[in-house]
């Protein structure tokens, strides 16, 4: 297919607005501060609704974005296929960002009781729908414990949950309604 091929079959696939349609653009510096991702987002919504700021990593390269701002505590680690090359990770899956984030160590087994938090907050330059945060998803991996989440909507408690022990990617998926950022925080012990 030529790329304006590909172009035209997306634009078609929009004329079907009962459906969820999602992109994921891979590209360099432009899209970490979310220059042209946010431009696309925004033509995108005029056509078919949509809100929210897109897919986020909790420890970005660009905390702060045209539509979010991510403030992650101190003691969330970012790790990529560079971390995976110097061995302080076992594996190059890094799920979509080419990243992952952890608030315990890889290395360190035991009975120690980590926190971490992260607030997802819409900036001043944030349109009314990409500051609207209907359904938070998190995308985790890999528990060897029991991990506590609680989400806020500003002070108010939204929901508390506990993830079981899997392998495997799964989603935490919760509604939250929330335009004035989600604050997310999470509890568990150091596993590998």
């Amino acid at each position: 297919f030529s790329s304006d091929s590909l172009w035209q079959n997306f634009l078609k696939s929009l004329d079907h607005p009962e459906q969820q349609v999602r992109v994921l653009y891979y590209g360099d510096s432009q899209i970490e501060e979310d220059r042209l991702t946010d431009s696309l987002r925004t033509g995108l919504r005029q056509i078919s609704g949509g809100s929210g700021p897109g897919l986020l990593n909790i420890t970005p390269v660009v905390d702060f974005t045209r539509t979010s701002w991510v403030k992650a505590g101190r003691e969330w680690k970012r790790y990529n296929y560079l971390a995976y090359r110097r061995g302080e990770i076992a594996s190059p899956s890094l799920g979509p960002m080419f990243s992952f984030s952890r608030f315990t160590s890889p290395e360190i087994s035991g009975n120690e009781i980590s926190s971490a938090t992260v607030t997802i907050s819409p900036t001043l330059f944030s349109d009314a729908a990409s500051a609207w945060y209907n359904r938070l998803r998190l995308f985790y991996g890999n528990l060897n414990d029991t991990l506590e989440i609680t989400l806020k909507r500003g002070r108010t408690i939204v929901s508390q949950d506990t993830l079981f022990p899997e392998e495997g990617i799964y989603e935490y998926s919760r509604i939250v309604k929330s335009g004035e950022g989600i604050t997310i925080s999470m509890k568990g012990r150091s596993s590998p």
